[in-house]
């Protein structure tokens, strides 16, 4: 660094004018200005120049610490502006707040006003959670609660005419083309912003890729199939269309024999889509069976029951009370037996499966719906396994425990896998003892399929005696 400050003030060492060669340089002769330094030859001179960055440094500090202060003085304005507008010491008067003139004792006042505020907050808080409480009130949740929703019925009612108009708009006919013809049905719009409507899984189990609704005022649509239960008979399309009216849904648990309602829907034909029937309520939670081709029992059911006209061509449609809410889904009525009855699925069982369809497509929570009696899957015989007859037929060794033979078990079914084979002897079910055929069947029909049980049987052929444990199916 010596060389190169060296080199620097022998090159810009003098910044004066320089005199002349002649005339000596003397303080007489030389410039009378304080920019000309005083130069001696043989001297060396150098530039401070860390003196030089310390000075800008502190210039910069100095300016930084302004500029600080500026931004604080600045928020302690804004903040102070914030405090008046809300504490009504400002410019303005706040809401509720008291001005006060020189001289008066405006120190207790403030702090009544203080507390007059507070208690007004809480009167606030009051009515939020008052609100807040009748909202759930009005507003049941069920799982998986998505676009249908329970709500209170009110005390308004409708004369039959008005709840006609005021309903017909969001029912329509659900038209489904099949080999040979066509599959007629009924339905209503849940959620008009969605475009999301119900139906019956019957009315649509046979559809291809056409599924078409049918509004009453001559609009149609292409639906989209969201979901269908088969043993809830419960399925959920969807339209792309604007403007629609959607029903209401009402608490169903709530109806009581004799109350009013009415049915709308396309019972035969298009020709009477549209078509309202009235009646009440004949009866609630009937415990209906759904038999197959074989006269054996695949479900039973809970619904209400109306002597409402319900036809062919109803099913899915809504009933309604004179509320105008939905309390069921029209679903059967008793043709070649009875006359005059009339069954729909409840709302407040119902709500539940239409939400899970939507949101997941399939029902995954259990409602009290629908009950499926369980099966084992299994060929048992009725006979003791004593019974000598018994024993020759099927080669058995003597002296065995009383109660079932398996003859055959199906190889895809729960029990199967879980460790139950042919020729085992079940002895208990579900820690009950089991003697004979029938005992077996009474316990079985104790419970549904879904539930989780115990099997305890007997294998002669190791001699030990054998715990299972598995879920029932239907």
């Amino acid at each position: 660094m010596e060389d190169n400050n060296e080199l620097f003030t022998e090159e810009t060492g003098t910044v004066g004018e320089e005199p002349a060669e002649d005339t000596p340089v003397t303080e007489e002769t030389a410039p009378e200005t304080q920019s000309a330094p005083r130069f001696t030859e043989g001297e060396t001179y150098r530039w401070d120049g860390e003196q030089f960055i310390k000075a800008k440094k502190k210039n910069g500090l100095k300016v930084f610490a302004v500029c600080v202060c500026l931004a604080l003085v600045a928020a302690c304005v804004a903040l102070g502006l914030v405090i008046a507008r809300y504490s009504g010491t400002g410019g303005g008067r706040a809401p509720g707040s008291m001005v006060y003139e020189a001289g008066e004792q405006s120190g207790a006042e403030t702090v009544k006003d203080k507390d007059k505020g507070k208690d007004k907050d809480k009167e606030k808080d009051k009515d939020k959670d008052k609100t807040a409480q009748s909202e759930t009130e009005s507003s049941r949740e069920y799982p998986g609660s998505h676009s249908a929703v329970i709500r209170p019925a009110g005390d308004e009612t409708y004369s039959m005419a008005d709840l006609y108009e005021r309903c017909a708009p969001a029912c329509c006919t659900i038209y489904v083309p099949v080999s040979g013809g066509a599959v007629l049905g009924s339905g209503f719009v849940v959620d008009a912003e969605n475009g999301y409507v119900v139906t019956n899984h019957h009315v649509i189990e046979r559809a291809g890729k056409t599924i078409t609704v049918k509004f009453y005022d001559g609009r149609q649509f292409d639906a989209e199939l969201v979901g269908s239960d088969e043993a809830t008979d419960i399925a959920v399309l969807r339209i792309e269309a604007e403007g629609l009216t959607e029903l209401p849904l009402g608490d169903s648990s709530n109806v009581r024999v004799g109350d009013p309602v009415i049915a709308i829907g396309t019972p035969y034909s298009e020709n009477l889509a549209g078509t309202l029937t009235n009646g009440r309520i004949s009866g609630v939670d009937r415990q209906f069976e759904v038999k197959d081709f074989y006269g054996r029992t695949e479900k039973i059911m809970k619904l209400i029951q109306t002597n409402a006209a319900i036809n062919s061509g109803n099913s899915g449609g809504p009933l309604i009370n004179m509320q105008g809410q939905v309390i069921g889904i029209n679903v059967m009525k008793l043709v070649d037996e009875y006359e005059g009855l009339g069954f729909a699925i409840p709302m407040s069982s119902a709500v539940t499966v239409i939400n899970n369809l939507i949101d997941y497509g399939k029902v995954v929570d259990r409602t009290d719906l629908v009950t499926t009696p369980a099966k084992l899957g299994i060929t048992a015989s009725a006979l003791s396994p004593n019974d000598e007859n018994l024993r020759a037929e099927y080669d058995l060794p003597e002296d065995l425990p009383e109660g079932v033979l398996v003859i055959e078990t199906t190889r895809s079914t729960a029990v199967y896998k879980a460790g139950l084979r042919n020729f085992d002897i079940i002895t208990a079910f579900n820690g009950k003892k089991v003697e004979k055929f029938d005992d077996l069947k009474a316990e079985l029909g104790k419970y549904s399929a879904g539930d989780t049980v115990t099997l305890t049987f007997y294998r002669f052929e190791t001699g030990e005696e054998i715990t299972i444990e598995f879920v029932l199916e239907k």
